[in-house]
């Protein structure tokens, strides 16, 4: 598994950032979503690319949110356009 691989397929794509718009949508609900059912830390760890949480965002002051997304995006689109993506220029 890699950085942003927020589904655990083994992929870091746009597939991530839809996961990700959606459990931070259904947390802004009050829900309590979870990215992978199999291994959420894992999940939460990796698509948590600004911060990378260690214990899902509880009470350690980071979100997995848009920003989250974003980057994942940016990442992909960079893989995408054959070029190797490097996330501290993603981040930066």
């Amino acid at each position: 598994a890699e950085g942003g691989d927020a589904n655990l397929d083994g992929e870091t794509d746009a597939a991530d950032a839809a996961a990700i718009l959606t459990f931070a949508a259904a947390k802004g609900a009050g829900g309590n979503p979870v990215l992978n059912q199999a291994n959420p830390r894992l999940s939460y760890f990796l698509a948590d690319v600004n911060e990378y949480s260690t214990n899902c965002g509880e009470q350690d002051g980071t979100a997995l949110d848009a920003k989250d997304a974003s980057a994942i995006l940016r990442y992909a689109a960079i893989g995408g356009s054959g070029e190797t993506p490097d996330w501290s220029d993603v981040l930066h």
